[in-house]
């Protein structure tokens, strides 16, 4: 079965955010003990790289959805197909059981 490139690049994303997150976390830590024009631009600039990811992310996330969907298709495709020409095996008819 194939794999998701979207889910992994998804993954990839979230902890570019996760990271982001935590980074903006100190630059807001840093602005409320020292209110200043450096310490403002580090918040608003992680913000806005913050925005980017969620975007990204938001996209991402559709996609592999989607990338899901059609593997999950294609497996059920393949299952059919294979239940179509390979007969199970040990079943047996009830209606000419001995036990019954």
């Amino acid at each position: 079965m194939s794999t998701n490139k979207n889910l992994e690049k998804y993954k990839e994303l979230y902890s570019k955010y996760v990271e982001a997150r935590i980074n903006l976390h100190n630059y807001h830590t840093v602005f409320v003990n020292n209110v200043g024009r450096d310490s403002s631009a580090g918040v608003r600039k992680n913000i806005g790289a913050m925005e980017r990811l969620e975007k990204a992310l938001k996209m991402t996330c559709r996609a592999a959805f989607l990338e899901q969907l059609e593997l999950d298709r294609a497996a059920g495709k393949y299952k059919k197909l294979q239940e179509k020409y390979v007969k199970p095996q040990n079943k047996r008819k009830k209606k000419n059981d001995i036990n019954q």
